[in-house]
């Protein structure tokens, strides 16, 4: 992911990130790339939070190249209690991408989604179908350009 665009993950993350009770931690895909985990960690750093503690990287199931869509969508009805926000790649089906935003939002988890690389075949990307899935926030291509959403509007 180049600079610029972790920047911008960085201040989505920073606006999304809310800790309070329970909800202390940001998750992550285990397959992320390394300065999206360094721009998470800084922000758990900026609220006091330790990442080694309050940083979750999943993972895939063992032989498996990426994590199963269910299993994310499992992991966060079952614990996404426990996290402020989640940014994760999106899958190869809409349908999963639904069902993951779902079992965020219904854990009152934020979500924001990494649609950078997404192409599926009739599954445009624009601010109209992110409202529709339900994500919080998300990065997309729209051509060349690297497009923002959030479903709130950010302060400066």
């Amino acid at each position: 992911m180049p600079e610029s665009q972790i920047t911008v993950l960085r201040d989505l993350l920073a606006a999304y990130y809310r800790p309070e009770g329970f909800r202390l931690g940001i998750v992550l895909s285990g397959g992320c790339a390394e300065q999206v985990a360094a721009a998470a960690s800084d922000v758990l750093t900026a609220h006091g939070q330790a990442p080694a503690r309050r940083l979750a990287r999943l993972l895939p199931r063992p032989g498996e190249p990426a994590e199963r869509p269910e299993d994310v969508a499992g992991f966060l009805e079952k614990y996404g209690h426990e996290y402020a926000v989640a940014w994760l790649p999106a899958p190869a089906r809409e349908a999963d991408l639904i069902a993951i935003t779902a079992a965020a939002r219904g854990s009152g988890c934020a979500i924001g989604w990494d649609l950078t690389g997404w192409d599926v075949t009739g599954s445009a990307v624009d601010e109209a179908r992110l409202r529709e899935w339900g994500a919080d926030f998300a990065l997309w291509r729209d051509g060349e350009r690297v497009r923002v959403y959030t479903r709130t509007p950010l302060s400066s």
